[in-house]
Order: C-alpha cells, then structure tokens, then sequence
C-alpha cells in the first residue's frame, strides 16, 4: 500500500550544488591533513523494512543509494542525504510487483532499476524517475517471461542503457539488449541454453562486458565476452572450470577489469577474483574462504574490494578485504553479522574512496556501514583574517574549511568588540544553525555592522560544524583563536549606480550603496550631465535614497547620471556614470487613411511628434460602420526601420469599415487618433461548394452550390472547365442561376479533373474542383481474331476490347465474301457461330462490340476459312448380286428380269450388265438401268442370233465397281416373229409375243433444286390466299432455350414444312416420308410427307430430303409459286444474277408478286440461304398478317429497332 513520504528531488540544484561546493562530500578532494582516520560506522541509520528479499547499494557524487524488494514485491529506493536516508522516489514504493532487480546509479545520481515486472507477465522492463520523483517505464517491455536469474544493467557515457537477461523464450540464453531513441534493440544472443545470472559492466571507453555461468556444463564456469561499440561480440580469453555463482564484473579506471564470483558446494564455498590487463590477460588474484560475496573498484586507485560472509548459514561475521596489488589485506574490523537469507551482501566504493557495505542486522533491519574518515575538518581561512588590522567593519563573517561541513543546532557562536580600553561587550549571539553553509564555507550574518576602530573575537562551541562523516570541528574557544581590529570611520564608498530610467522629462535614477566607512549614510546626490555638450552639469538633485528622480528635463535631450553617498565624514566619489539616455515621452496621436482590398484593406498610418523616443510600433484598431469595435493589429519595422502599411484581411467584402491607429515608444502608448473614412472592401467571390461531377458518354456533368459569399457584389457567372492532366481541355460558361453542366469533348477512358470557378465584376474566384472522372464511350474493337470452318458454319473467336463504361454488352459476327457481306451472327461472348454458310465459299469475318454507349469499329479481318461438309470414310463396297434372274426370248433379242440385290453396298446402284451366254462363251453384254415392272427390273438384250441358245447372268453396278454375277438364267432361244407358224424356242417367251419396247434412254440429269420450275398459272395476288391458304391466326415459329429468335440464322427444309404444315393443313399421322434420309422417327417425318404430297416441295433425285439444309432465296421462290401466288399483271424485272438459273421463272413470278425482292445493288442472291428473319416476313405477306408493334418484345435479341421486329412479334403470336 502507498503512502506519501517525504521527498528529496533527486536532481534539483545538483548542477549549481556541483558548481558552488567543489570540495563538498562525494566528489570531494582528499583531506590535505595526511593522517586521516578511517572507521566503520554505520550509515543514516536502519532503513524501514524487515527481512529485504533482496537489496541493492550503489555510490554516485551525491551519496550512495539504497534499493530493496520486500515480501510483497514493492521496490523501494533511498538515498543518503544529511546524514539520513530520504525516498528517492514520490511514493513509499518506486515500482510495484517486482520479482527481481538490479540497481545502477551514474556517477552524477541518477537511479536506473531494470526488473522483472510481475503485473506483466514478468516480462523486463526499465525504470528511473523524472524530476519530479515518478518512476518512469523506459522503452518499454521485453517479453523474456519468469527467470531464475535478476536482469544486469550498465549506462555508458552518453547515458545508453544495456541490459543482460537469461531468456526464458530462447532456453535462458544469456541475451543483451540496448536502448535505442528509446526502443530497445533486437536481441543479441551470446551464448546456447541457461546463460545463467548474467552480468554486465560498461568501462570508460563505453566498451561493454559481459560474464554468464556457463549452464551447458556441469561446472557453471564464467564465460566473460567483450565488444566495442557496434562491433561483434568475441570471447574474453577467461577458462577456468570452477563452479560460480553470484557473478560481479567490474572494469577499473586504467583499463583493468575485474572478475568476481563464489564457487563451491554450500560447504565449503571459497570467493574467486580475477584480473584481466591487456599485457598479462586472465590471472587469478584472490581465492579464499566465504560466502554471499560482493565486489566493487576503488575509483580512486583502481583496486578492488570484496565484502563476504564467513559462514553459509545466517548470522556469520562481515569480512572486508582490499587488493593492494600484491595481496589481500582487511578494512578495518567490521565487527557485525550478517542475517541475510542466503543472499549475497552489496558493496558500493564513494568516488571519494569510501567503501559502504550493506547487510541486515541480527534484529532482520537492512543496515548500511562505512568504512568513514574520521578526521575532523580544519579551518584553512577566515574573513577578517585573524589577527588583521584596520579591518573594514563588516556586517557578516565567514569561515572557511578543509572540507564540506554542515551546520550543528544546538550550538552557539558569539561576537565580542571592544573599543579602546573599554570592556569586551557581546555585540552578537546566535545558534550555529543560523550560519549559512555553502560547502567548505560558513558564513554568519550580523544584525548590523560591526563598531570601528574596536578590537572583536569570535567564540564558535566545539561541534557547532561537523563533515558530512559526523567528524566534530574543535571550535574557538580561546578569545585568542579569532581576533582582528576594525578600522576608524571615513567617507563612505562611491555608490555602484545601477540604472536610469529616462522618461517623459524626467529620470528615474537607481542605485546601490557603498560601505558607509563606519559612518552612517547620511543622503545622496545625483549629478545630471549633457553628453552632448561636453558633459555640462544641468543640474543635482538630492535624496535620501535609491531611488531618486530627477524631473524638468527636456525631451529630445540626452543626459547621463552619477550618484555620490554622504555621511558625516564628507561625500563619496562619483558613481561610474550611467549610459547615455534621451529623456522623451508618449508620442502624439498618428494619422490615419486606409484603401479598399478584396476581403481586407490596406492601411497607412502617417507619424506625428514622437515627443523625442522613436516610435517602435503601431496599434491599429478596426471598426464597423458605426463605430463599433472588431479587432486589433499591429505594425513594426521593416529589416531597414521603415513601417510598411498594414494589411487587415479577413473582413467581408461589401461592409465598411473604419479604422484609427496608436504609436508606441519607449514611453508608451500614444492616444487614439480619429477614425479614417469608412472602406468597403469588393473582391471575387468565395470558392463554389459541393462540387461534384459525374462521368458520361465523352461528356462529364458537374453539380454545385453557390459560393458562401459573392465577394461583396453579385456573381454574373459560373465558369465550368475540364483539365487533363492540369491543361484545360474543354470550358464553357454558366449562367448565375445555374448549379449544373456538362462539358463534352471529353476522350473516353481519360481521367479529367473538372473544376467550377465563380465570377462577378471584380473577376473569377479561384476554381474549386471535383474528384476526378473517367468519362465512358463506345468500346474498342474486339483483336486477335481467329475463325475455324464448319461444316455451312464458321466459328468466331476473339479477345474483347477494352470497354468504357456499359454492362450489356454483345458482338455481331459479320462474314464477307470478298467484298461481299454474305452473313451475319451475333452473341455474348467469343466464340460465335456463324450459321448458313455455303461451304466452298471463301469467307472472312469482322466484330464489332456494342454497348448501351455504342458501338465500336469493325475489328480487322480474320484469317480465310472455306466451310465444307464433314469428310466421312468410304466404308461402302459393290453391291450384291441381283437374284431371281428370268429370260423370255424375243426376235434377235431376250428380255432378262431379275430382282434388285437386297444391298447396294452403300452406294446408289447405277446400272446393271446383263451377260448372254452360248455354250459358255460370252456373246453379248449389255449396260442399262434397267426398267422398273412390277418391282422387278427388266433389261432387254438384243443383237442375238436367232436360233441360238442363250443363258444370262446380271452384275449390279455402283460407285464401287460390278457385283458378281447373278446365277444364270433359264435358257432361251430368240427366233423372228411369225404369223401362224409354230414359233421356236421355249420357255415364257415362246410363241407369239410382242416386243417389250425400246430401252429406256438415260434419266436427265437432276436440277440443283428440289422440283423443276414451275409453269405460270393463275393465282390469288398479293396478300392473298387460295382457299386452303387462309390465316388461321396461330403462331407458326417459336424462339431457342434463352428467349433467343436468332433472326440471322438459317431455316431449315425441315422447318418449313413443319410451318407450312401448321399453316396450311393438318399433320397426317399416318402419312410416310419415302425418302431414303428421312425415317419415320425423323421429328419432322410427317410434316415432310405431307408437305410432298401436297406438292409443295420435293425431294431430290436420289431418293433423298435433305431436311437439315438451309432453305435458299431460289427455293423459297419455287414454294411460293406451289403456294399458288398470282402473278401481278406486269412481270417481274428480274435480276443481274438470275439468267439461266434452274428458277429464274419462279424468282421473277415471286418479284412481281411483290411478296420477295432482291438486293440493292441489283442481285437476287438465289443460293444464300433463307434466315429465319426473311422468311416470316415472306411468309406473313403470303398470309396478308399485319405486324406486331407491340411495345414489349417477345425475343431478348430482337429489339424494337429491328428491321423484322413487327414480323418476327406477328409470327410468334396467336390471334
């Protein structure tokens, strides 16, 4: 618990005690007397604790300290000041909850405590006080956690701090730390595991050492290391293999260093001391029997001194030695046991040589004793001197000693004087506590002079002064001893003049008194003198003392001043006169005019009479309209004495102001003058407020408020600009009412500050700005294009350009036959399907990214690419044989029938080789298609000879090759026809027959498209339907998964005929596709056959639909034709790429129906493919549909502004 004690501030008055007490206690010179006397006595008494857990000594100039622990972890701090113990601290304690600790004091007193800090998980820390007394936390904490061992501490010369520790987070390595601009260092590791109670010592040359018992070993052997300032640590050369504990490290004045340290077992323990020098390194200078030792140097010959205990246990006798060089010799007999609980005791040298030796005493007090001189101070002077003769008469009397005294209460001193033969008379008495004591001297002060021309002796009791060790001085006793004679009385000394002070025709004249020569000062004259004027007196003035004023100068004049003291004997000698000084007074009101400034104004202030001192400075004071006070300022010189006029900002431009002015000098404030014409200050306007600004599409738009004030008169403007890069770009100007803009011309993507200025008749305000904006835009176009053909298809792949602003983005895909745009996709993302190519064709593709902002340019061409239908491996063989061969005989000719082979291999068969054969010899081979009766095929042979028998064998044909031939036919004779005759031969054909007829010639050759162009006929008109062609008002197309129409995409075969069926008829569930690619589980299979047996689109020749080829113009063309359209009265006009096309008729009756058109340029393009787009609106004519406006689209990618929007919404919906 704390509680307030009394405080000595550690440093208060040490610089000046230092200055003014050079022989005082620490620090003191040696005794001159060579035969001082040394004893231990004890030190200030016991200091207020039982049973220390630990304590610390420690010696300084001041005195030494003393530190110790208490069982409940509370530091205490003493130092020994007049003779006693005094806190060194503000509080009882001067840190709390410490575990362990170490005390290191600098020679000029100040305490430093490094500790083990309990309330923060003992982690260490340092601490000294301020000068108020607090303990300060320094650097603080390392977190080294709970140690066996105290942390070590040193100071060097510059006052750095370094501390040594056992870390117990790195396996209690011994560990050094330093102070750094007040934070500690990053530890340095000086040794492995338990570096035990390490110690640290710091020498003259701030070269740093530290000693750690060696814990990796059984023996604890001291390790000592060394560094100097900023270089590494490196061993110190000590190897011994003693076991050690309670390690002290202590380098002396001249290089040295010393090594202590007691070994042993708890028995037999012996203390250790080794010396290091540079010439001899290690040596072992002491060993001999104790334990709980302590070691310090002597600074004053460099030796050390060991204090010990002679027993193990509590209660064993204090031993003191001292190394003289040679050997160990004791201090003195100490004659005290020490009842420490196993710790060792502490040894503390003075700078004066003093050993003090701490130790608790057998009633468990912790006692200090001293090994103390026991000489008692000699008095080396005295003023008057003894035995001197016509003294001045003094009014104090001073004693001075060999060394630092302190006065003693209780004792007394007394004056004695006597005139001629008169009777001694007691002129003072007083206790020697009144004598003031600075150091080596005492000075006593006497209630008035001492009497002239009298013979005086002082008598001091013996012990009324002492040394700070409590040594008695003898004291006068004899009226021998001290006695001198005052001298007869005279005029008294020359005052010593002080100061004049010239004022306002007058002088204030100060001074201090001389000696009054045994004679009392009776007054005093002051001379008055005109410098200027050869020193002319003006006149004296007398006084009765300082101070004394002389009046009815004249201003503007200088004068000087001397002082002469008078008693009864005569005047003194003239004062050393005083400087030379101009009397003057407050200067006259100064004049005043003043200008107008933007938001201030500028005024000039005119002198009037200074009435003789310089004017230093004017006051300037500032009014509103009616006088009413604002502020004041000031003006002074400039560097060349000149005063420049004042500038008052700060005012509110559009109100008046006045303003009047003082003048100071050396005297004072002059008046007030009157009041200038009133100003009224007019500048810009403030600063806009709140400016904001907003990026757009290469434009930006900033928003503001009006400025706080309009500079005094209306603002007629607002100036808008935008600055790149501190340039302006772009500017326009704002009328007064407005608070916003937007200024154009900005570049997208381009960081601009835009900033407002506001103006009225005096100018523009300064511009205020807006945070920066980028200004969004159409993208760039997309790079890096790469196309990769498909089969009618291409596929798109790019890198996105840079985007500028915009979240719906997507790219339109635009394909190019040489300079022809021959198709168009678009999507979301690289890559993109470009649909309905014409494979064989050369294509390139361009991509434009549009965004809500635009659209950019069209990125460069990609590579070419030829689209072409997938290569499929040739897996099919010749065909099988046909079976089932029969002949009939005819006239020079045989009809053979047969059934087709069953398989065709693969590949369409083309024909067939019928073989007659005659006696196994090959006669004849025809090739032929071959005609087609009642499922069966039939081949007719002819140039055979009648008569002759003749078997046949068939071969199919394909792509391939011939099958094997067929097993042979029956034989047949052929034989001329006759009328009534028995005809020859035998078999089917015999008797009368008629000829099968001609071979059939060669089918012609298929068209491209699916049916031959059709003949005209009439037909409803445009709009119009024929009867089955009416408007059922259904929705006929529908979109992709995505709410996707895909208008740029392809119609398939199969397409149309699924919409046709819807428009046009009604599926037949039971109808047949025959076609060889469209099975009856074709999706589409019905509406296929129906669309063929109603006869409005066709297969091809081999026997084939083609349900996924894209529909093209030309066959869209034909189907309106079988639709039925009538053909407008005038024919169409046709186009440049028609003529000779297989639908050129059909293409002209679509043009004139006005349902289909070409090109602009003149073209039909009848082989592009038919999109999706084209075609409902084809179709929505044929049915006579108006379109769909409808404000809400049906399809995310068909937008209002769609060229087919109203189409694509009327086909989607139904009525």
């Amino acid at each position: 618990m704390k509680g307030k004690k009394r405080f000595r501030p550690l440093f208060a008055g040490l610089a000046l005690a230092l200055l003014l007490q050079p022989a005082a206690g620490w620090g003191a010179a040696k005794k001159a007397s060579a035969s001082s006397v040394r004893a231990w006595q004890d030190v200030g008494g016991a200091l207020p604790v039982d049973s220390p857990r630990s304590y610390k000594l420690a010696a300084s100039e001041r005195g030494p300290y003393m530190s110790y622990l208490t069982s409940g972890d509370g530091l205490a701090v003493y130092q020994l000041a007049g003779g006693s113990w005094e806190l060194a601290s503000q509080d009882t304690y001067a840190l709390e909850n410490v575990w362990d600790y170490d005390l290191f004091v600098t020679a000029r007193g100040r305490p430093y405590i490094a500790y083990e800090d309990r309330a923060d998980g003992n982690k260490i820390a340092v601490a000294s006080p301020d000068g108020s007394g607090a303990w300060q936390k320094l650097g603080g904490t390392i977190p080294q956690g709970a140690s066996d061992s105290p942390p070590g501490i040193a100071i060097d010369s510059q006052r750095g701090v370094s501390i040594v520790y056992s870390d117990k987070n790195n396996g209690g390595a011994a560990t050094v730390r330093k102070m750094e601009d007040g934070v500690w260092s990053e530890p340095e590791v000086l040794s492995g595991n338990n570096g035990f109670r390490p110690a640290i010592a710091i020498d003259q040359s701030d070269r740093t050492f530290v000693v750690y018992g060696n814990g990796a070993s059984a023996y604890y052997e001291p390790v000592v290391k060394s560094r100097e300032a900023n270089e590494p640590w490196s061993s110190f050369g000590l190897s011994t293999y003693i076991i050690g504990n309670y390690y002290a490290l202590k380098p002396a004045p001249h290089g040295e260093l010393y090594l202590y340290y007691n070994g042993g077992n708890g028995t037999n323990n012996k203390n250790y001391v080794w010396k290091w020098a540079q010439a001899e390194g290690w040596s072992l200078i002491g060993q001999f029997d104790g334990f709980f030792g302590a070691m310090d140097i002597d600074p004053t010959d460099g030796r050390p001194v060991v204090a010990y205990r002679d027993t193990y246990d509590p209660g064993g006798s204090v031993q003191v030695v001292k190394w003289n060089g040679s050997e160990w010799s004791d201090l003195g007999a100490p004659s005290l046991q020490d009842y420490s609980w196993y710790m060792p005791l502490s040894v503390a040298i003075g700078p004066d040589g003093t050993p003090y030796v701490a130790y608790v005493s057998a009633d468990n007090k912790l006692r200090v004793i001293g090994y103390m001189d026991t000489t008692p101070p000699l008095i080396i002077g005295t003023l008057p001197a003894d035995g001197s003769e016509n003294s001045t008469a003094p009014d104090a009397l001073k004693l001075t000693f060999d060394e630092a005294v302190r006065s003693v209460e209780g004792k007394s001193i007394r004056v004695y004087a006597k005139k001629g033969s008169g009777p001694d008379t007691l002129f003072a008495e007083m206790d020697a506590s009144e004598a003031a004591i600075d150091g080596v001297t005492a000075t006593i002060n006497l209630s008035g002079r001492l009497p002239v021309q009298s013979t005086v002796y002082v008598l001091v009791d013996p012990g009324a002064f002492e040394d700070l060790s409590g040594n008695p001085f003898a004291g006068y006793v004899d009226d021998q001893d001290w006695r001198f004679d005052t001298a007869a009385a005279t005029a008294p000394e020359a005052p010593a003049l002080s100061v004049a002070h010239v004022g306002d025709t007058q002088a204030e004249i100060q001074f201090l008194p001389g000696d009054d020569g045994g004679s009392p000062i009776t007054g005093y004259v002051v001379t008055v003198m005109l410098p200027d004027q050869n020193d002319q007196i003006f006149k004296t003035v007398e006084g009765e003392g300082s101070p004394i004023v002389v009046t009815g100068l004249t201003n503007g004049y200088a004068y000087t001043f001397k002082v002469q003291a008078k008693n009864a004997l005569g005047l003194s000698d003239y004062s050393l006169p005083s400087a030379r000084a101009v009397a003057s007074g407050k200067p006259e009101p100064p004049f005043v005019s003043a200008n107008p400034l933007d938001g201030g104004a500028s005024v000039d202030v005119l002198p009037s009479w200074n009435n003789g001192a310089k004017v230093t400075r004017y006051q300037i004071t500032v009014y509103d309209e009616t006088g009413g006070y604002i502020r004041d300022l000031y003006i002074d010189p400039d560097g060349e004495g000149d005063f420049q006029p004042a500038i008052v900002d700060g005012l509110t431009n559009g109100t008046a102001y006045k303003f009047s002015a003082k003048a100071l000098n050396a005297n004072g404030w002059s008046a007030e003058s009157g009041l200038s014409d009133p100003v009224v200050p007019l500048g810009r306007p403030g600063l806009p407020r709140s400016v904001t600004a907003l990026p757009g599409n290469g434009n930006a738009t900033v928003t503001f408020e009006a400025p706080e004030a309009d500079g005094g008169t209306p603002i007629v403007a607002y100036r808008i600009r935008a600055l790149k890069e501190g340039v302006e770009i772009s500017a326009r100007t704002l009328a007064p009412d407005k608070r916003s803009g937007t200024i154009g011309g900005l570049e997208k993507a381009v960081s601009y500050t835009i900033e407002v200025a506001a103006g009225n008749d005096i100018g523009l305000s300064a511009f205020a700005s807006a945070a920066p904006v980028v200004p969004y835009g159409a993208p760039d176009a997309p790079t890096a294009l790469i196309a990769v053909a498909g089969n009618g298809s291409a596929d798109i792949s790019f890198v996105p350009g840079q985007l500028y602003g915009g979240t719906q983005v997507s790219y339109e895909v635009a394909a190019w036959d040489g300079s022809e745009q021959a198709g168009r996709a678009t999507g979301e993302s690289s890559p993109i399907v470009v649909p309905n190519l014409i494979n064989g064709h050369n294509y390139t593709f361009t991509v434009k990214a549009l965004t809500e902002y635009g659209e950019s340019a069209s990125s460069a061409p990609s590579n070419a690419v030829t689209p072409a239908a997938p290569v499929v491996p040739d897996t099919s063989t010749v065909p099988d044989a046909p079976t089932g061969v029969i002949a009939s005989a005819g006239d020079a000719s045989a009809t053979v029938t047969f059934a087709a082979p069953s398989n065709d291999g693969g590949r369409p068969i083309t024909g067939y080789k019928a073989t007659a054969w005659s006696n196994g010899t090959e006669a004849k081979t025809v090739e032929s298609e071959g005609k087609v009766a009642d499922g069966k095929i039939a081949v007719a042979v002819t140039g055979l000879a009648n008569g002759t028998a003749y078997t046949f064998t068939v071969k199919a044909l394909n792509a391939k090759g011939a099958s094997q031939p067929s097993a042979a036919s029956n034989a047949v004779t052929p034989a001329s026809a006759s009328i009534g005759g028995d005809g020859g031969g035998s078999g089917p054909g015999s008797g009368r027959g008629s000829s099968p007829g001609p071979s059939p010639g060669p089918s012609p050759s298929p068209s491209p498209s699916p049916s031959p162009s059709p003949s005209p006929s009439p037909s409803p008109g445009p709009g119009q339907t024929s009867g089955d062609l009416a408007d059922k008002g259904i929705a006929y197309i529908g979109g992709y998964p995505g709410g996707l129409f895909k208008p740029n995409a392809g119609l398939t075969r199969a397409e149309m005929a699924v919409i046709l069926t819807k428009l046009f008829g009604n599926v037949d569930t039971g109808a047949e596709a025959h076609f060889q690619d469209v099975p009856q589980t074709h999706w589409a299979s019905q509406a296929i056959a129906q669309a063929a047996n109603r006869g409005w689109m066709s297969g091809y020749p081999d026997g084939k639909f083609q349900p996924d080829a894209a529909l093209t113009r030309a066959e869209m063309a034909v189907l309106l034709h079988k639709l039925g359209m009538k053909t407008a009265q005038q024919a169409g006009t046709g186009f440049t790429d028609i003529q000779g096309h297989w639908a050129e008729s059909a293409i002209v009756q679509a043009q004139a129906s006005g349902i289909i058109g070409g090109y602009a340029d003149g073209r039909f393009r009848p082989d592009r493919p038919l999109t999706r787009a084209e075609a409902v609106t084809i179709l929505n004519k044929v049915l006579g549909r108006q379109v769909d406006r409808s404000p809400k689209p049906l399809y995310t990618d068909v937008s209002e502004e769609h060229w087919a929007y109203g189409a694509i919404q009327a086909a989607s919906r139904t009525e």
